[in-house]
């Protein structure tokens, strides 16, 4: 089943065969085909009100499921049996539709497709006639939530929070009030935090980068000294935490090879 045969069914059999009286309501499941445009706007015109099946719940409500379709699979056992028994041979492809045709013909009946909708409490109406198993029953004494709120029906659909859709506004709708913070939250920098100028170069533009704010040392020119050998430490060099540890290291004679801390060691304690 797809969209167009279920358009070519609505249009050529339902219509030409429905009784003309006038609103009709058309029972659906929720198969994809039954969702054609142009099949919903001839049934608007011919005031026929599709009336959608709740998810999960064709195997209780569709009349079919619980009248024809178990005749239809009990004819169609038995006549494979009796072909079998006649032939000696399996239900082949050639020898189907003759055999499900027999089938088809003895459950198909008008008095079965007209009981097949006692069960489901479509005609003769009735609500009582579903039975969920752990839910109770309706009684005489005990009403339906419709007959307490007096509501036509009980709407299954919530409005979406007022909240959520303002929100949902403000993120897709552009407002200056938006375009002015952002803009004022890009100028508003230190003048430390100042973006480098962008300057243009041959028809291209060259992005400026500070250089970074470290200050080396200078080398020296004769007798050329490492700026950052041993002689350049001193105390401040040192962490708190690694001035205490390393004491701890030398009051108690650990012998580990640091560098870290062999460097201390020429600095605090040079006789070592």
């Amino acid at each position: 089943m797809n969209g167009d045969i279920f358009e070519d069914w609505f249009q050529n059999h339902f219509l030409l065969h429905a009784p003309s009286l006038r609103p009709l309501i058309l029972l659906l499941d929720g198969h994809s085909s039954h969702y054609n445009l142009a099949a919903i706007k001839m049934a608007a015109q011919a005031k026929v009100i599709m009336f959608c099946m709740p998810p999960n719940t064709t195997h209780m409500l569709q009349p079919l499921d619980n009248t024809c379709f178990s005749c239809l699979k009990e004819n169609w056992a038995e006549a494979c049996r009796a072909y079998t028994a006649s032939t000696g041979c399996a239900v082949t492809k050639p020898a189907f539709s003759q055999i499900f045709c027999q089938a088809w013909r003895k459950s198909m009946t008008l008095i079965n497709i007209a009981a097949s909708f006692r069960p489901t409490g479509i005609y003769p109406y009735n609500p009582h006639a579903i039975r969920i198993p752990g839910d109770h029953a309706l009684t005489p004494e005990k009403k339906s939530l419709a007959e307490e709120t007096g509501l036509a029906y009980i709407p299954l659909v919530s409005p979406a929070p007022k909240s959520t859709m303002k929100n949902h506004q403000q993120h897709n709708s552009p407002s200056p009030s938006g375009a002015s913070s952002s803009i004022m939250s890009a100028t508003a920098m230190t003048s430390s935090q100042k973006a480098p100028a962008v300057m243009p170069l041959q028809g291209s533009f060259q992005l400026q980068v500070p250089k970074p704010s470290i200050t080396l040392p200078p080398l020296q020119s004769s007798g050329t000294q490492d700026p950052w050998t041993e002689t350049t430490y001193n105390t401040s060099t040192f962490s708190e935490a690694e001035n205490k540890l390393f004491t701890t290291r030398c009051e108690e004679g650990y012998d580990i090879n640091d560098e870290r801390y062999n460097k201390w060691l020429r600095q605090n304690h040079p006789e070592v």
